[in-house]
């Protein structure tokens, strides 16, 4: 496929890329910008591309693994120490020891084997078993799975530091 193939392909389908961009982000800045390094990552790789493919199910492929390998760069950025001191059983303070309470925590999530703390980070994040479900496409009960398992490692190693702490 040429480059001019390409973009005519990608232009015919560009609402429902769009569409699908939204349904995974929530926000059209943000769909868009997403659509966009699609675009650039499938133009980048057009040689693997082969014809006889179904086009609009590669490129939704692309469109889905950018936004999780994006959202997976996101999530070691958590900033919002009010769910995070949520978590924990260690009361914080000031902005100061929240801050080493974030990264504790979030070097127990990155603990996580990737299929747990995916679907851990979405769901904390607000996303509905379903949806999370939809886009890391997997069963709905997997995902419930190991997000329960997720939860229960957390609780587990939070629980014996503050053990450990009293005794």
């Amino acid at each position: 496929m040429n480059t001019i193939e390409f973009s005519n392909r990608f232009e015919s389908f560009r609402p429902l890329f769009m569409g699908f961009s939204m349904k995974l982000t929530r926000d059209v800045n943000n769909a868009a910008d997403l659509l966009q390094e699609s675009f650039l990552k499938a133009f980048e790789c057009i040689d693997r591309f082969e014809e006889g493919t179904n086009f609009k199910a590669w490129m939704s492929t692309i469109i889905r693994n950018t936004f999780i390998n994006n959202y997976r760069k996101i999530k070691v950025r958590i900033n919002n120490a009010d769910k995070v001191k949520s978590l924990s059983p260690v009361e914080t303070t000031n902005a100061g020891s929240s801050n080493i309470e974030m990264e504790r925590i979030t070097s127990y999530i990155n603990m996580l084997p990737e299929d747990q703390s995916v679907p851990f980070m979405m769901y904390f994040e607000g996303y509905q078993y379903d949806e999370i479900a939809e886009i890391v496409n997997v069963p709905i009960g997997t995902i419930k799975s190991r997000i329960f398992y997720a939860r229960k490692f957390l609780k587990n190693i939070l629980s014996g530091e503050f053990n450990a702490m009293r005794a």
